[in-house]
C-alpha cells in the first residue's frame, strides 16, 4: 500500500534538507509554495513521473517564442505564469512520491537553461538586437556555471543564491512582455521593440550583478579549500 502523503508542513520538512536546510517564509514565498503543493499532490497521487511534468514545462516554454510573434504577445505572460508553476511542481511531485534523484536535478536544470534561451529568443523576436541578447545570455550561463563548479566542490546551500535566479528572469521576461503586449494592442506598436530591449538590458544587468555576487560568495566560502 502507497503511504500517506504528507501535509504542508511534512512536505516542507521534506523539501527542506535538499535545499541547504532552508523553508520558505513570508506571504509571498509561502503562498507561492502552497499553491504549487496544491497542484502537485493529486498528480503525485495518480503517479505522475515528475520528469513527465518537468518535459510539459519545457513543450510550455516553447510557446512563449511563437506568442513573441503575434498580436496577442501579452499573452506570454500567464504562459510564463503556468511555466514557472511546472517548474516548482516538477520537484514537489519529486518529493511527495520520493522520487527525487540526481538526474532529475539535472535533468530539471538542462530544461531551465533551455527554457530560458527560448525566453530571450522571445525578446529577439519580439524586437530586442541578438547583438545584446548573445551577452545577456552567456553572462546567465556563466553564472549557472559557476554554481555548478562551487556545487561540484562541495559547496551547497542557499549560500549561493543571487539577485537572478529563475524567478527573478521569469519576472523580468514576464514584465516586459506587459509592456510589449499592451503596445502592440495601441497605436505606438512601433515601440513594443524598444521595450524588449529594454528587457534584454534589464537581463544582462541583473545578471552580471548576480554573477559578480555568487563570485565574491564562492571566494569567501572557498578561500581555505
Amino acid at each position: 500500500m502507497r503511504p500517506p502523503f504528507p501535509d504542508f508542513d511534512g512536505y516542507l520538512d521534506r523539501w527542506a534538507p535538499p535545499h541547504g536546510g532552508w523553508r520558505p517564509s513570508g506571504v509571498f514565498p509561502l503562498g507561492w509554495f502552497r499553491v504549487t503543493y496544491a497542484l502537485a499532490l493529486p498528480l503525485a497521487r495518480f503517479g505522475v513521473h515528475p520528469h513527465v511534468v518537468t518535459a510539459f514545462g519545457l513543450l510550455l516554454t516553447a510557446g512563449v517564442p511563437l506568442l513573441a510573434l503575434t498580436k496577442a504577445a501579452i499573452l506570454v505572460v500567464p504562459l510564463l505564469v503556468c511555466c514557472g508553476l511546472a517548474d516548482s511542481v516538477d520537484g514537489a511531485v519529486a518529493v511527495l512520491t520520493g522520487r527525487a534523484s540526481g538526474f532529475g536535478a539535472v535533468l530539471d536544470s538542462l530544461c531551465d537553461r533551455v527554457g530560458e534561451a527560448l525566453f530571450l529568443v522571445a525578446l529577439v523576436v519580439a524586437g530586442a538586437p541578438p547583438w545584446l541578447a548573445a551577452p545577456a545570455a552567456l553572462v546567465a550561463f556563466l553564472l549557472e556555471y559557476v554554481r555548478a563548479r562551487a556545487a561540484a566542490v562541495g559547496m551547497t546551500g542557499m549560500g549561493i543564491v543571487t539577485v537572478f535566479e529563475r524567478p527573478s528572469r521569469i519576472l523580468v521576461v514576464a514584465f516586459t512582455f506587459v509592456a510589449v503586449g499592451g503596445l502592440r494592442l495601441t497605436v505606438h506598436d512601433g515601440l513594443s521593440g524598444v521595450a524588449a530591449t529594454a528587457g534584454v538590458a534589464l537581463w544582462l544587468a541583473l545578471a552580471l550583478a548576480g554573477l559578480g555576487q555568487i563570485l565574491h560568495t564562492v571566494r569567501s566560502a572557498l578561500a581555505d579549500r
